[in-house]
C-alpha cells in the first residue's frame, strides 16, 4: 500500500512538473532527444525580440569586468585553492552578489577563485598552479602519486612502447595522458527534466539487472552504474539547505550543518540545536578539539574517538 501511495505521488508530482510540455517517449522513458525534439521550435528571426539587460545584470557585469582586470594584473589567475581537491560538494556556495543573482552557482565559493582537479592528472595540475606562482601541498601530491592513480596515469600505462615512442617524437599530439580533467561529462540536463530520485532510482532498476557470471565487462558496468548512482546522490547533498524563518523574515538560508551548529543564531531565532550537535559544543567546550556540527550519533561517537586519539568501539 506504502509503494502504490508513494508511487500515485510520484505521478503527480510528474504531471504538475511537465505540464505544458508536448509528450513524447521521454515521458516513459529518459530520453532528452525526444523532449528536445518534441518541445523545441527552431527560431530564425535576429535578436529584435530580446530584451536589454536589467540594472542588476548591468551591476554584476562591471563586478565580472572589475575582477577581470585584476586578474589580468595578477598575471592571468587571481586566486587558486590549492587545499581543496575539486568534488561536487567540496566547496560551499559563492556568489557576485547574491541579491542581484537569478542564476546563481559558481565553481568555487568565491568569484575567479580557480580549483585544483588532480584525479585528472597531478602533474598537470602542479604545472599550471607553479605557473602562477602557487604550490600544491605535498600530502595532495604524495596522495595522487602514491595512493591514487589519475585518469592521465591510466591513460599512460595502458600505451605500448610504439605508442609511447610516437608520443615523445610528437608524431601524434593531443593524446588523454596530459589532460587537466577526465574526459566525461555528465547529462545535467536530465536533472531538471526527471529529478534526482528518479534518476538515481532508474540506475538502481539497471543495476539490478547486471547479474550472472561476473565477467570484466559485467564488473566494469557495474561499477560504472555504482559510480553514477554516488554521483547523483552527492549532487543532492550539495544542494541540501535549511532555511530559518523568524518574523516573518529568512534568519538562515544555508547547508544544514552549518546552521543548526550555529549557536547564536538558533539563540537569536528561540531555536535549540539538534541533540548530537548540542552535546558536541558541550565537549568542545569542555576543550575536546571536536566538530560541533554532527548530526547521527554514529558520527558524534567517531568524531570523540578521533579527538580522543582512539579507535572506536562497535
Amino acid at each position: 500500500m506504502a509503494i502504490h501511495e508513494a508511487e500515485m505521488k510520484r505521478t503527480a508530482a510528474e504531471k504538475h512538473a511537465w505540464r505544458g510540455f508536448v509528450g513524447g517517449k521521454w515521458k516513459k522513458q529518459i530520453d532528452v532527444r525526444d523532449f528536445i525534439m518534441q518541445n523545441v521550435t527552431p527560431y530564425y528571426g535576429d535578436e529584435s525580440f530580446l530584451a536589454g539587460p536589467t540594472e542588476a545584470t548591468k551591476a554584476l557585469w562591471d563586478m565580472i569586468r572589475q575582477l577581470s582586470m585584476e586578474e589580468i594584473r595578477k598575471g592571468g589567475v587571481l586566486d587558486v585553492d590549492v587545499n581543496t581537491v575539486s568534488t561536487i560538494t567540496a566547496f560551499g556556495p559563492g556568489y557576485l552578489d547574491k541579491a542581484k543573482e537569478k542564476i546563481v552557482g559558481l565553481q568555487t565559493d568565491k568569484p575567479f577563485k580557480r580549483a585544483i582537479q588532480p584525479f585528472g592528472g597531478i602533474r598537470m595540475v602542479e604545472q599550471a598552479c607553479k605557473a602562477y606562482g602557487f604550490e600544491v601541498p605535498k600530502e595532495i601530491i604524495k596522495i595522487f602519486t602514491e595512493y591514487r592513480k589519475t585518469h592521465n596515469q591510466g591513460v599512460f600505462d595502458a600505451y605500448t612502447d610504439e605508442m609511447r615512442l610516437a608520443r615523445k617524437a610528437g608524431i601524434i599530439t593531443g593524446l588523454p595522458d596530459a589532460y587537466g580533467r577526465g574526459r566525461i561529462i555528465g547529462d545535467y540536463r536530465r536533472v531538471p527534466l526527471y529529478g534526482l530520485d528518479f534518476l538515481i532510482e532508474r540506475k538502481k532498476e539497471a543495476l539490478k539487472q547486471l547479474t550472472g557470471v561476473m565477467t570484466d565487462d559485467l564488473i566494469r558496468r557495474r561499477e560504472e552504474l555504482t559510480e553514477q548512482i554516488r554521483a547523483l546522490e552527492e549532487l543532492g547533498r550539495m544542494v541540501e539547505r535549511l532555511v530559518v524563518l523568524a518574523e516573518g523574515r529568512v534568519a538562515a538560508d544555508g547547508p544544514v550543518r552549518r546552521v543548526v551548529s550555529d549557536a547564536a543564531l538558533l539563540a537569536s531565532t528561540g531555536l535549540r540545536p539538534p541533540g548530537t550537535v548540542a552535546a558536541m559544543q558541550a565537549f568542545a567546550a569542555a576543550g575536546l578539539p571536536v566538530r560541533t556540527d554532527c548530526l547521527t550519533v554514529d558520527e558524534v561517537c567517531d568524531e570523540v574517538a578521533r579527538a580522543a586519539g582512539g579507535v572506536r568501539r562497535a
